[in-house]
């Protein structure tokens, strides 16, 4: 015998952790299935799952090309920007970067856990982006002039914009896989963002002597890996928002 169940359509969905239930029926429940009237009777092996709990190959690729190509330059170019820099500026500064850093770090973690702040992040996460890639660029441009510029500037992106960019990526993340899965997917990125700084490192070791004279083109790529990062974790939200969007 074949045993069917007879489920409130809504009833599922909403179960099943979807917002939009009337969307979710229409769209992964088998039509021939459908009985007349406001239930809906299906066997359990017709729900159509699709790539609610996965992520695709493309979004994937957009995932990792950013933190990739940032880990290699900021491997290349860093030893190089970082002994330019640090030269310039007195212990005062470097204690006010670090107070700047770390409290408002806290300040902007402890908002996460509210839902209706954490959606706001989430509605403006584009906005987060764009902010952060231009002031990026905005602070390493003046600091080439003024080096606590770029100390104090960076601290508060890394704090607030950056934070945030990086907190709201996780959590689209965490909405399409959970479990084992997102415990692989973790240890597969970092680890690509990990080979590309050794492999940054190994170049930097070679020829951080040849770099020396071109801190402004080291100052560039870092502002252009920033830049495409920005733009492929923008693609990848957007691509996670309609996959995995509960």
């Amino acid at each position: 015998f074949v045993y069917w169940w007879w489920f409130v359509g809504k009833d599922v969905v909403t179960k099943l952790g979807y917002s939009n239930p009337r969307y979710a029926i229409s769209k992964h429940v088998d039509i021939k299935s459908v009985y007349t009237g406001y239930r809906w009777k299906f066997h359990l092996s017709k729900i159509k799952w699709g790539r609610r709990y996965g992520i695709d190959k493309y979004t994937k690729i957009l995932l990792l090309t950013g933190p990739i190509l940032v880990s290699f330059m900021y491997a290349v170019t860093s030893p190089v920007i970082h002994i330019y820099f640090i030269k310039q500026i007195g212990p005062n500064i470097l204690a006010v970067t670090n107070m700047l850093s770390v409290g408002l770090a806290a300040v902007v973690n402890s908002t996460v856990p509210n839902n209706r702040i954490k959606e706001i992040y989430r509605r403006n996460f584009i906005t987060i982006v764009v902010v952060d890639v231009l002031c990026f660029c905005a602070f390493s441009i003046l600091g080439m002039e003024y080096a606590a510029i770029r100390f104090i500037g960076f601290a508060v992106l890394d704090a607030v914009s950056t934070n945030l960019w990086v907190v709201i990526i996780k959590n689209s993340i965490n909405r399409c896989i959970s479990g084992d899965k997102l415990t692989d997917w973790d240890a597969f990125s970092k680890s690509c963002a990990l080979y590309a700084g050794f492999v940054g490192g190994i170049i930097a070791f070679f020829c951080s002597d040849m770099f020396t004279d071109y801190i402004e083109l080291c100052i560039l790529g870092q502002c252009i890996c920033n830049l495409t990062m920005g733009i492929t974790d923008i693609k990848a939200f957007k691509r996670l928002e309609k996959q995995c969007s509960t």
